[in-house]
């Protein structure tokens, strides 16, 4: 179903890909907490 997943360049790719959703995750974070961060210094 996936072809490229299965070739010699999987474990690169998955430490790739896991760093794409930390990145993902700590943006979502950072933009559901600015709200409240504004509403405490503002």
């Amino acid at each position: 179903m996936f072809p490229e997943f299965q070739d010699d360049d999987a474990p690169r790719r998955t430490d790739l890909r896991t760093k794409i959703v930390a990145a993902v995750l700590i943006l979502c974070l950072v933009a559901g907490v600015a709200p409240f961060l504004a509403a405490l210094f503002f």
